[in-house]
């Protein structure tokens, strides 16, 4: 190969580079306005509200597939609040089967995740008695 197509091989690879990184960087602008919104929704007493955000996120799970795993602890934890106890069971589970395997510093996480978990399901095996 001839070191003029090598350098074309090279700039063309950089641009392409550069062009993936400028669409992946306003993506995770996006995200993280996403998640803002729905943090202070749901400090200002607007669970509900939050939701929508948070599915935002799954948007772009295949960009950084953590934050659908992050984004589903946190609607379990939104419709837990609203007293939605099936909704948050359904979220909790998809989160804890996300995450178990996950990093020794994330394990706390869920632990909290299964506990709340088997909190609902007991409430609701007794509910159902």
């Amino acid at each position: 190969m001839s070191c003029a197509k090598a350098f074309f091989r090279l700039k063309h690879g950089f641009t392409n580079t550069l062009s993936n990184c400028k669409v992946l960087a306003a993506a995770y602008a996006r995200i993280a306005e996403s998640k803002l919104r729905a943090a202070l929704l749901e400090q200002s007493g607007r669970p509900r509200d939050a939701l929508p955000f948070l599915d935002t996120l799954n948007i772009y799970s295949g960009t950084d597939p953590v934050l659908f795993a992050a984004s589903q602890l946190a609607k379990g934890r939104l419709f837990d609040q609203l007293g939605e106890a099936e909704a948050a069971i359904e979220h909790y589970e998809r989160f804890a089967a996300l995450w178990k395997d996950c990093e020794p510093a994330q394990r706390p996480a869920v632990e909290q995740a299964l506990a709340r978990l088997a909190k609902l399901r007991h409430r609701k095996a007794f509910k159902g008695k």
